[in-house]
């Protein structure tokens, strides 16, 4: 099965500068709820599931969710398709796990406010795609290290930390720091943090100034161009790795 982004990792060690480039898939690593049903709505009188439905208060109209293409910015006062949006955020993504940094350990776990999601980075194509993995999940671990990467996935450009999981090459997710809230603990005097900051630039989510964008473009009339941005096909390229059996 070929992967779905192309890994890319310039490692620099002294002048020797080492590439390697392989084609990967990321999936989730957990199952969400507890296993216990949330169960169907249904009517109170003759227990028949229900639909729920959205009525227009001007028309009467009504609708399912999935009915609705519009949909109304108030801050903007604009109407737009809620579809085309979705497309148009999609188009800017890519496919490429790009690693941009090297970072020990444990400047990640001093900043976990900053991760929201952990997926699995994998690829199962051949010998030598396994091979180069397992590698980098023991070198990682042996050493105490992060990559950092900025990659495609869902219709958004993310930021996040490759670290090594005890039987997974796991990638984590920054959330935006605007969303961490402040401290409530009096007089808790701050760890060294060397490395927040990078964090907070790093992880602070570009998705809203795409959105602006977009809603610049309705707002003068301008037609929306959706040009989907060029699907990179993974493939095998690297050169020696033997950086990996230290």
């Amino acid at each position: 099965m070929k992967g779905s982004h192309m890994f890319s990792w310039s490692h620099e060690d002294g002048d020797k500068k080492t590439t390697i480039t392989i084609p990967v898939s990321i999936a989730k690593t957990v199952d969400n709820g507890n296993g216990i049903p949330t169960g169907k709505l249904v009517c109170n009188k003759d227990q028949y599931p229900l639909k729920q439905q959205y009525k227009c208060e001007k028309c009467g109209e009504s609708y399912s969710i999935g009915e609705i293409e519009k949909r109304y910015d108030e801050e903007n006062e604009v109407i737009y398709d809620y579809q085309e949006k979705r497309r148009y955020l999609a188009s800017k993504a890519e496919n490429e796990i790009s690693i941009f940094a090297e970072m020990p350990l444990t400047d990640v776990l001093l900043n976990l406010e900053f991760l929201t999601d952990v997926q699995e980075i994998y690829t199962n194509q051949n010998s030598k795609t396994i091979e180069i993995v397992n590698k980098i999940h023991k070198w990682l671990y042996k050493h105490k290290k992060a990559l950092l990467a900025s990659y495609g996935h869902r219709g958004e450009n993310l930021v996040g930390a490759i670290v090594p999981g005890d039987k997974k090459l796991l990638l984590l997710k920054f959330r935006d720091h605007r969303n961490i809230r402040p401290p409530k603990q009096k007089d808790l005097e701050p760890l060294e943090n060397k490395n927040r900051e990078v964090f907070e630039v790093l992880s602070e989510d570009k998705t809203p100034d795409l959105y602006d964008g977009y809603i610049e473009k309705i707002k003068k009339g301008k037609k929306i161009s959706i040009e989907e941005s060029a699907k990179i096909e993974p493939e095998l390229e690297m050169t020696s790795v033997e950086f990996l059996d230290d």
